[in-house]
């Protein structure tokens, strides 16, 4: 949150940085609750918070700091600074924190206790900022203290009591990136002093209206005491004043001081021992700055040569205490109000009285007896009540300070709630292909072994075969609710949880429109017995309440296959969807897709969910060879009407000099170039290698945060309005297609597997290889989550 409406003044061109030193004055602490949300601010935005954000996360967290990590830690600012913290990126976000808090990069051990850590579940990806900065020790606590200290200059500077009034300076998300680059210079060794943060905040943050810009409060000196002081012995001096800097000390002629003490960081003065030589006299005492020696001002003492003989002096007055005001004079019946009093001299037993009223202790009490805050609810019937300050140390209430005040109860009635947030955009993932943690292969075997099995690990490293990533976006399905409640049947239409899309569900009935069993042409002309008038029956029926209904592309078609399903059952959740055709007999079950096969338009595609192969067939099918229909509904992928068809900004060049690419579609990130093929900064150089399946999980293990990719994930990249290659040829350039150039999986075939899935490149058909080991293998490009 932001401390005010941004300015839209323009800033001035940054000064040279200046030196930062150690502070050592005494600085007035955040009220309570408040510096927990600060070290919250400091762990996941590496920046102090604004006064409002810490108002509000305060109260929102109710002492209860745990509440709210996950609502930093997943948000958007955080994840610019650390990225996506998953399995595969832990160990790269730990460096991040550590160099973001510390300057340096961790220790083996403790990097190596937060990976564990986050493995195990004592840490998350929503908490792993905090927990960092909480077990600093040794230099890297130290420099989170100088930040925290150096956080609550900056924070109280924006507004000295952080009740959102008489703000000095500007503080929003314009910015952060200034603020978090000056907190990365604030070490172990060094912190700037209260007057280093304003200077810093006057150049860069405020905005030219700022109070802080337009004025700069003078130093000013208002006692120093004793006003006399023996030669030759030690005397400690009192200095009172106004804004006087941190670095500011007491020099008198002739005379050796040690350093200042109890130096207040708000300004109002310290204490510095100093033993006068030589004879008696005046001296002139001199407050000055340490840096430049400017005096602030000049003071006159006398020295004498013996301990005088004190006479008697009469007793010193009392101070009497003074109220200046209590603050809100309008409260609401029945709500707690915090009041803030504020007086001179006031006693720290203090207390707030109004009658019919019950009040909480005083907090956030000034120890220079400027004032407290209280907290009170009034009950009763609307009016004016009388309020007043008094000692608490009495039976009878206690003495009451400077008279009344008078405070007006209303009526109170609760704002209405504030609607619901709108929930977060739907954001459709890539389905995982249904391998499960027990079908992963180990070396030199077809056997399929747990994918936590040492045997599987040795192989091909963690979380890199395709069952081992089974956690990841799996299949999952819902009904579709009806308006006016209760659902669908799963033989009307079901929901797809991960990409959002809803299928059509089949009925086993023959007489039906939409038996499971009925196939057809795919000309797209409206004719009989064709897709196309299946469609508008469909929709002009309304099923499920929509008429929106379509023919879906190959990708997402694929998407409903699972590819562990054992034969005879058809490759796909059956308990989800009941009537899918498989023909046993003539082991076919090709389902139409809406993609046209690019190199003969005669020709359009399907995916066979015998297994979830992906090929093509003439439109004018007849017989058995005929393809069935399960349409869908949803939004269809953008795409271009000739080659290449993905949207413009699908892919986006990452990496050194654009050697990855990153797909906004699926939030892959994917190498350019095959294995074996070089970037040169345009396009790939070199030729792809051919590895056996085993040899490619074995080189993927190798390459850190790179795997190989599951059947889905790599049938993604096909782009089936393009034929040699069948791929955006100016993204990944020089892609194999040639005979025998079928891209590995990672995804074995369940139903043999010494078999494993491809995806051919020349025109995009995905299949699976009749043997895992033998001829000359096929190329790999290399996939990874992105950053």
């Amino acid at each position: 949150m932001s401390a005010q409406v941004a300015s839209t003044a323009t800033q001035p061109a940054a000064p040279a940085a200046s030196p930062i030193s150690v502070a050592t004055c005494v600085a007035q602490p955040l009220p309570s609750g408040y510096q927990d949300i600060q070290a919250v601010y400091l762990a996941f935005y590496l920046r102090p918070g604004d006064p409002a954000g810490l108002r509000y996360w305060a109260e929102k967290a109710g002492g209860d700091i745990t509440t709210i990590l996950a609502d930093f830690g997943n948000s958007a600012e955080a994840k610019r600074l650390y990225g996506d913290i998953t399995p595969e990126t832990i160990g790269d976000a730990i460096d991040k924190i550590y160099q973001a808090l510390f300057g340096k990069a961790p220790d083996a051990e403790g990097k190596q206790h937060y990976i564990d850590g986050y493995r195990d579940g004592r840490y998350s990806a929503a908490d792993l900022a905090y927990r960092i900065l909480q077990g600093a020790q040794n230099d890297d606590k130290r420099a989170i203290e100088h930040k925290l200290a150096a956080a609550n200059f900056f924070t109280r500077t924006v507004d000295a009591d952080l009740d959102g009034t008489n703000q000095q300076a500007t503080y929003d998300a314009k910015d952060e990136e200034t603020v978090r680059q000056w907190m990365q210079a604030i070490t172990a060794a060094v912190v700037p002093t209260p007057e280093q943060v304003r200077d810093f905040m006057r150049g860069q943050v405020a905005a030219p209206s700022d109070s802080l810009r337009q004025t700069q409060a003078k130093p000013q000196l208002a006692s120093l005491t004793p006003d006399q002081a023996q030669a030759g012995q030690a005397t400690r001096f009192t200095i009172r004043g106004q804004h006087l800097p941190s670095t500011a000390r007491l020099n008198i002629g002739n005379a050796q001081c040690d350093a200042p003490v109890q130096v207040q960081c708000n300004g109002s003065g310290f204490t510095q021992n100093c033993t006068l030589g030589g004879d008696a006299g005046k001296r002139t005492a001199t407050v000055q700055t340490a840096e430049s020696g400017q005096a602030i001002d000049r003071k006159t003492i006398q020295a004498t040569s013996a301990a005088p003989n004190p006479e008697p002096q009469p007793p010193q007055p009392t101070p009497i205490p003074k109220l200046d005001s209590i603050m809100p004079w309008r409260v609401a019946l029945g709500h707690a109000t915090v009041f803030t009093v504020k007086g001179r001299d006031l006693p720290a037993t203090a207390t707030l009285q109004i009658p019919e009223t019950r009040c909480t202790a005083p907090t956030d009490v000034q120890p220079d007896g400027s004032g407290f805050k209280q907290s009170c609810t009034l009950s009763g019937q609307p009016g004016q009540r009388l309020a007043r300050v008094r000692t608490d140390e009495q039976a009878n209430g206690g003495t009451l300070i400077d008279g009344v005040y008078t405070v007006t109860a209303e009526s109170f009635t609760p704002p209405p709630p504030p609607p619901p947030p709108p929930p977060p955009p739907f954001v459709p993932k890539l389905p995982h292909t249904g391998i499960t943690d027990q079908q992963c292969y180990e070396a030199g075997s077809h056997n399929l072994v747990a994918c936590d099995s040492p045997e599987a690990i040795a192989l091909s490293g963690g979380e890199k075969q395709d069952g081992m990533r089974r956690h990841i976006n799996p299949m999952s399905y819902a009904h579709v609710p009806k308006p006016g409640g209760g659902h669908y049947d799963k033989t009307e239409c079901v929901k797809d949880t991960v990409t959002g899309l809803i299928w059509e569900g089949k009925v086993d009935d023959s007489s039906h429109l939409r038996h499971y069993a009925k196939r057809y042409t795919n000309y797209g002309d409206g004719r009989a017995r064709d897709t196309s008038e299946y469609v508008a029956q469909v929709n002009a029926q309304g099923l499920c309440g929509f008429n929106d209904w379509r023919l879906p592309t190959v990708r997402e078609l694929q998407g409903l296959v699972d590819y562990s399903k054992p034969y005879p059952d058809p490759a796909i959740n059956t308990d989800w969807f009941p009537h899918t055709w498989d023909d046993s007999n003539t082991y076919w079950a090709a389902h139409w897709a809406s993609d046209s096969y690019a190199s003969e338009p005669a020709y359009a595609w399907f995916v066979d969910f015998r297994h979830g192969a992906t090929s093509w067939l003439e439109r004018h099918s007849r017989g058995y060879i005929q393809g069935a229909v399960r349409l869908v509904r949803g939004a269809a992928p953008p795409v271009q009407a000739t080659c290449p068809s993905s949207a413009s900004g699908r892919f986006v060049p990452t990496g050194v000099n654009g050697n990855e690419v990153k797909d906004m579609e699926t939030g892959l990130t994917w190498a350019r170039c095959s294995v074996g093929q070089s970037w040169d900064g345009m396009t790939c150089t070199g030729t792809a290698s051919r590895m056996t399946h085993e040899a490619a999980l074995a080189h993927a293990k190798e390459q850190a945060g790179w795997r190989l990719p599951n059947v889905k994930e790599l049938s993604s990249l096909a782009d089936r309005s393009c034929v040699n290659p069948a791929i955006d040829a100016a993204i990944f350039p020089n892609t194999a297609f040639g005979m025998d150039m079928e891209y590995l999986t990672a995804t074995p075939f369940g139903r043999a597997p010494r078999r494993a899935w491809f995806v051919y490149f020349g025109s995009g058909f995905v299949d699976y290889h009749l043997h895992r080991y033998v001829g000359g293998g096929g190329p790999v490009r290399l996939v990874r989550a992105s950053q």
